[in-house]
């Protein structure tokens, strides 16, 4: 039996449509970026992690997994920040 040892102090801290106001500068103390601009950067060098990787660092919540649920996502780490971007939606849940 495999052990899986979460890591504590991840939580949701927002997604890319409540992270940014509408002039693009980030709202989100927790997250490295100071723009939209600097997250789009980011997320095309993000590392792709596989669902076991992801899951190890993180253990999202109750109400993202239930939005998530069933759609095509994928699991990325960028400056730190763990992300789950959801294909179906289009939407990035940020976790720092």
């Amino acid at each position: 039996m495999k052990m899986v040892i979460i890591a504590e102090g991840y939580r949701c801290v927002g997604t890319c449509v409540t992270a940014f106001d509408p002039g693009g500068r980030c709202i989100v103390s927790e997250l490295p970026w100071a723009t939209e601009d600097d997250f789009q950067y980011a997320d095309a060098q993000a590392e792709h992690l596989s669902e076991d990787e992801f899951y190890a660092n993180v253990n999202p919540d109750d109400h993202v997994e239930q939005e998530i649920d069933g759609h095509e996502v994928e699991f990325l780490q960028a400056d730190g920040v763990y992300i789950i971007y959801d294909q179906d939606t289009n939407r990035h849940y940020f976790f720092a």
